[in-house]
């Protein structure tokens, strides 16, 4: 969605000018999006951004430690157990 409604270029079919700009929470949200080739996030799954110094940057953060943590921990018992993770 550009922003623009019909009427607008019905007016005057040069009324806008494409114009690259960067955006670094664009940025920030694309390369979070970013799960390899291939792949896409988990259905479902939007990204967004948060305030960091939040209660919601630090929940997010926790939520994040607590999933590595637990990964960590389920490879460490699948070497334990020879399977292959």
């Amino acid at each position: 969605m550009c922003g623009t409604a019909d009427w607008e270029w019905k007016d005057n079919p040069d009324a806008y000018q494409a114009d690259r700009s960067f955006c670094q929470g664009c940025y920030r949200k694309d390369a979070a999006s970013d799960v390899g080739e291939g792949q896409s996030l988990p259905a479902g799954t939007s990204v967004v951004l948060i305030p960091t110094g939040t209660p919601q940057w630090q929940a997010a953060l926790d939520a994040q430690e607590a999933a590595y943590i637990a990964e960590r921990e389920a490879r460490r018992a699948a070497r334990q157990q020879g399977d292959d993770w």
